[in-house]
């Protein structure tokens, strides 16, 4: 189910709330059972690792991805006439 159809049922949305504020509190207590074992060098790792994840940042390059399309269309030009074909006919 999506968000808006589970918050559609009022009840359903509650205790769909509830289950998640659970399941928050007991990730919380098994990170504090578990992180005294953990380097501290480790949590800057853990932290980009979930921000990947979570928060995730797509970065394109426009006018190369600009160029390749450019150069993918020649060639699809250059192969029709190759061809000796008609794109209106394909």
């Amino acid at each position: 189910m999506r968000r808006a159809q589970i918050m559609a049922q009022p009840a359903l949305w509650k205790s769909f709330k509830e289950y998640c504020a659970h399941d928050v509190e007991l990730t919380w207590q098994i990170f504090n059972l578990l992180a005294p074992e953990m380097p501290r060098s480790e949590f800057k790792v853990m932290d980009l690792v979930l921000r990947c994840a979570v928060t995730p940042v797509f970065h394109a390059d426009i006018p190369l991805l600009e160029r390749h399309l450019q150069e993918v269309a020649n060639e699809k030009e250059r192969l029709l006439i190759e061809a000796g074909a008609d794109k209106a006919i394909l």
